[in-house]
């Protein structure tokens, strides 16, 4: 301001006296000053005198005055002018800083405040997920214990029951190996017997005792042949109902591990839930295991 100032004051005109203004001064003091001489000649008298330059050097004088006053005010006016819209800028600038100072202070304020809550908030759901925790931990547990020493009576039992019916198995495999067997001696029985017949037909040498100790030879066959298919039916029974438990005890187990398959997952789910809350995009501590 103040060098712009300057510029605009060396541009105006000079108020120094010129040396024609100095040399005229003297000139005109000394003449003020000596009496008039009077005229030796007529001949002076009649010559045109020289028109004096004081009146013409004072109004260049007034007039140069006059220019540098109404300069200088004019300067003055836009010097104070600029000066009071600078004044004006600077009083806005100090008055928008505060205002910028204070935004600051209270969004710095309100950031710490912010901080705090969130903290304290993020302490409270952790210890409220540390307290589900152990709330499902100490209910849950005793059942999952209970389940697993259930699952594995179950797994015994089913190992039993398999080697049992292994047994059963290689016991009809006997069963139905002696039944070929038998079968095998029944048909060939009816072989003799058919020979026979034809003996009989043909020579009649057969007597009727022989018959009838063939016939219930023929007949005791039938009967042990009979209870053994009787014998192999009950087996085979028992085999279908031991197999058919089996698979009843297999489902059994099976569907109860689902459960419990399904069950933990939804304890996980739901402690997974808990343990990380939407919109926060901030890490929560892990609950502490037991």
């Amino acid at each position: 301001m103040k060098s712009t100032s300057q510029d605009d004051l060396d541009h105006l005109p000079s108020i120094s006296l010129s040396e024609d203004d100095l040399s005229e001064r003297p000139t005109e003091r000394s003449a003020k000053a000596r009496p008039a001489r009077p005229a030796a000649k007529k001949n002076n008298d009649s010559q045109p005198k020289a028109p004096s330059r004081f009146p013409v050097g004072t109004m260049v004088l007034g007039v140069a005055l006059l220019a540098l006053a109404g300069g200088g005010y004019l300067q003055l006016q836009a010097v104070q002018k600029e000066l009071q819209d600078t004044r004006s800028r600077l009083a806005m600038t100090s008055s928008q800083l505060m205002d910028v100072s204070g935004t600051v202070s209270e969004t710095g304020e309100t950031l710490n405040r912010s901080g705090n809550e969130v903290k304290d908030e993020l302490k409270a759901v952790n210890f409220e997920i540390r307290k589900l925790w152990d709330l499902a931990n100490k209910r849950n547990r005793p059942m999952i214990e209970s389940q697993e020493k259930e699952l594995d009576s179950l797994t015994k039992n089913l190992a039993a029951t398999e080697k049992s019916l292994s047994g059963s198995v290689s016991k009809i495999s006997g069963d139905i190996k002696a039944l070929e067997k038998t079968a095998g001696e029944l048909d060939g029985v009816k072989k003799e017997l058919r020979a026979m017949n034809a003996e009989l037909v043909a020579g009649s040498t057969v007597n009727r005792e022989q018959l009838d100790a063939m016939q219930k030879t023929i007949d005791n066959l039938s009967v042990s042949v009979k209870k053994a298919l009787d014998s192999n039916k009950t087996l085979s029974a028992n085999v279908s109902k031991q197999m058919k438990d089996y698979e009843e005890k297999i489902k059994a187990v099976d569907a109860h591990r689902q459960q419990v398959n399904r069950r933990l997952v939804q304890i996980e789910a739901s402690i997974r839930n808990l343990s990380s809350p939407a919109g926060t995009g901030l890490g929560l501590e892990p609950a502490a295991k037991p």
